[in-house]
Formats: C-alpha cells, sequence, structure tokens
C-alpha cells in the first residue's frame, strides 16, 4: 500500500502514485504526469472557449429571429442553469461520502465516484502528482495551493472587470459591479467545497499502535509540532471559506432582502442573483441551508471520521435536510423542487447503502479477529438514548417552530393589511375633502 519514492537514484523528479483498490502503489516519473496534465486542461480549456464562441457567433448571426425567441423561452422554462446547480451540489457530497466517512465501497462504486468526482471538482483531484512534481509535496502545500488558487482567480476577474471599466468609457461602477460579482459568486459556489473537504482532512489520522498519522500525508505523525502548523493552516482555511464564505454570502442576502422580497431589480439584488434567483421570494435565504449542509456532511464530519456515530449522524441530518426541503420547497419551478427533492432522497439512499456496507466490514472484522470489535464500530447505549430522546420530541419542538414562524408571518400580515388600510382611508379623506 505504501511505497517510499527515492529521488537520488533517478535522473528525473518522480512522485508518489498512492494504492488503489486496483493497483499498487507507484513511483511515477514526473515528466509524464505534469506534461500530460498541463496540456490536457490546456487544450480542454482552450477547446471549449473556442467551440463556445464559435457556435454562438454562428448561432448569432445565422440563427432567425423566431429561432432566437424560441430558444430563450426554452431557456427560462426548462431553466437548466438550476437543474445543474442541484446536480452539482449532489455530486459535491456524493463523490465524498466514501472518502468522508471511511466507508469501504465495491470497486464498480469507487469507479463511478472517481468520474463524477473528476467531472464536480474540475480535475483538482489528479493535481497532486502534478505539485510532487513541482516540489510541492506534502499535505501542508496542497492547502495552501487550494486555498490560494480561488483567490488568485478571484483577482484575475477583477482585474478583468477593471480593464474593461477603464477601456470603456461608457462603463460604471454598476457595470463593474454587475460584470465581476456574479462570476465571484460562481467561483466560490465551486471552490467552497472543494476547500472545506481540504481544509478538515487536517483532523484525520491514522492509527497505528500507539501513534498517530495524518491521513493525507503519512509523513506527518498527528499532535506533533508539524501538525499543530498544519492545523493554524486548516483553521485558518476553515474561517476563510466555510465560515468566511457565508457570512459573506449571508450580509449579501440580508442587505438585499427587501429587495428580494417586493421582487425590486435593485443593483445589490441583481448582483447577487446567483444567490436567490431560483428560489421564492420567502425563502430566498435557501443558498445558505444548501452551503450549511456541504459544510457539516463533507466538512465538519470528518472530525468524527470512520466511526457508526459518525455515519449515523449523517444519515440522520442528510434526512432532515430532505424533510425540510419538501415542507419548504424553496423552489419557483415545481420541476425544480422535484429534482431537489429526488437528489436529496438518492443522498439518503446513499448514506443507508454506506451503513450496510459498514456493517459488512464488522461482521467481516468478527469472522477474522476472534469477535472483537474495534472503537471505530462501536454504538454506546448513551448515544442511542439521545438520538431515540431526540426522534421523539423533535416532532413537538419543529411543530413549535413552525407554530411561532406562523404567527410571526400572520401578525406581519395583519401590521401590512392594517398600513395599507390607513393608507386608503387617508388617500379617500384627502379626496373627498372640498376645497
Amino acid at each position: 500500500f505504501c511505497l517510499l519514492c527515492n529521488h537520488t537514484n533517478v535522473a528525473f523528479r518522480i512522485y508518489y502514485s498512492p494504492a488503489t483498490s486496483t493497483s499498487h502503489a507507484l513511483c511515477r516519473p514526473c515528466y509524464d504526469s505534469a506534461r500530460d496534465t498541463i496540456l490536457i486542461i490546456l487544450f480542454t480549456v482552450v477547446g471549449v472557449v473556442l467551440m463556445t464562441t464559435v457556435l454562438y457567433k454562428l448561432y448569432q448571426r445565422f440563427a432567425p429571429l423566431h429561432r432566437h425567441q424560441q430558444v430563450t423561452a426554452a431557456w427560462h422554462t426548462f431553466r437548466p442553469h438550476v437543474k445543474l446547480k442541484i446536480l452539482l451540489s449532489f455530486y459535491l457530497v456524493v463523490t465524498k461520502v466514501d472518502k468522508v466517512y471511511e466507508v469501504e465501497v465495491p470497486d464498480e462504486v469507487k469507479q463511478v465516484l472517481r468520474s463524477f468526482g473528476v467531472a464536480v471538482s474540475f480535475g483538482t483531484n489528479s493535481f497532486d502528482g502534478v505539485l510532487q512534481c513541482l516540489n510541492l509535496s506534502g499535505y501542508l502545500a496542497k492547502l495552501v495551493v487550494y486555498m490560494a488558487v480561488p483567490l488568485i482567480i478571484a483577482i484575475a476577474i477583477l482585474l478583468v472587470g477593471w480593464a474593461r471599466f477603464c477601456i470603456t468609457k461608457e462603463s460604471t461602477s454598476q457595470a463593474f459591479q454587475l460584470l465581476t460579482v456574479p462570476y465571484l459568486l460562481q467561483l466560490f459556489f465551486i471552490a467552497y467545497p472543494l476547500v472545506t473537504n481540504v481544509a478538515f482532512e487536517a483532523w484525520s489520522c491514522y492509527t497505528f499502535t500507539e501513534d498517530q498519522w495524518l491521513q493525507p500525508d503519512v509523513s506527518v505523525q498527528c499532535w506533533t509540532d508539524e501538525h499543530h502548523r498544519i492545523l493554524t493552516v486548516a483553521i485558518t482555511a476553515v474561517i476563510l471559506y466555510p465560515v468566511g464564505l457565508f457570512i459573506l454570502n449571508a450580509v449579501l442576502l440580508y442587505l438585499a432582502r427587501h429587495a428580494i422580497l417586493a421582487k425590486e431589480m435593485t443593483l445589490l439584488s441583481r448582483s447577487v442573483d446567483f444567490l436567490h434567483r431560483e428560489y421564492d421570494p420567502h425563502v430566498y435565504w435557501w443558498e445558505l441551508v444548501e452551503m450549511a449542509k456541504r459544510f457539516v456532511l463533507v466538512g465538519a464530519m470528518t472530525l468524527a471520521q470512520g466511526t457508526l456515530v459518525q455515519i449515523y449522524a449523517g444519515t440522520l441530518l442528510s434526512a432532515a435536510f430532505m424533510m425540510f426541503q419538501v415542507q419548504a420547497t424553496p423552489y419557483t419551478d415545481p420541476a425544480d423542487d422535484y429534482l431537489a427533492t429526488a437528489s436529496s432522497f438518492c443522498l439518503v439512499t446513499v448514506f443507508l447503502c454506506c451503513i450496510g456496507y459498514k456493517h459488512i466490514a464488522m461482521a467481516d472484522q468478527v469472522q477474522t479477529s476472534g469477535h472483537t470489535l474495534n472503537d471505530e464500530y462501536k454504538l454506546h447505549g448513551l448515544t442511542l438514548i439521545y438520538i431515540m430522546l431526540t426522534s421523539v420530541f423533535g416532532a413537538l419542538a419543529f411543530s413549535a417552530v413552525l407554530l411561532v414562524i406562523q404567527i410571526a408571518v400572520e401578525g406581519a400580515r395583519q401590521r401590512r393589511d392594517m398600513l395599507a388600510s390607513k393608507a386608503r382611508r387617508l388617500r379617500y379623506s384627502v379626496v373627498s375633502k372640498p376645497k
């Protein structure tokens, strides 16, 4: 499984490729990995940009007017961008489940998850070999790169927007905001789960006899000075991305709440349209719920990695989110609600399957180790008591919260009706007053 790559006995730099379920650990030459990865990324990006540009120009030039209208109407009717966002949110969690929860799934499932993982992470999973070839080996270097790349891209977006603002005389500060903020929000939407998952890996350790070693970098012994330095950087990453981006989006939505509820197109509400456009106005904050789900399921749950408590907690949380989503129906299009509900149900099903695989591993260990279990497979009775009591009283607590919300909504409606009635009486008295 492990292999030490000797860099001194070869004429070129090599990097470590870890073992998988279908292959042994290998030391691969860097010139192959770095060259192939960089060329693939470069040609893919250039090809997609060129193809998109050519197709768009041909469409604009040769497509008749009625075809433009049909395509525009179909886009607004079927809203593929919203459905893509829902699926992306789903697969960003599902492709990390086996790794975060340390579930040994069959090889066929691993290959499928790996394929989807490469797609939704835009190939960042294959950067480890390239980083080693650039003399940036180790978990700390990987974490710093994951933190820095989104910030560099964000600065590039701001510079492009500023250049366009300076070159085009008709541009205004409002146009600069509308040009840059949506792209920044989309960038952070992608970076949020990727950085979150990598940052929380700093708390994942293997246990060998009496020592513990960092899972993403087994050359680092846990709870040593080196590991404490890594934890400092990881905490910074958590503050900047999971916590910082959540607070940033919450503040932006809070500042734009009046315009969103009134369905007014202000500068701020248009700039943060990516955060709320697919949701009903009264649940404009639903994107924060999605962020919290990704943060907990693929981030914070890493702190209890590999235990039955972790997988049961993940299952309960995903089921609770599905129930909340079914009740809220946050999307303006019912088809999007159906897709989101189906995705949540599939997520719960994945967690239930992972529980099954955990019990299979537990049965195998009982059979091979003389009826003894590791601590990771033990579920204490006190934990079950807490779960049972929470489930028993959860319905009452949830109904009480709903009652409070309904009372608040009804009170706000009555106040609006009262103000509207006073305004009508005032207008009537002004109109009917003799001159």
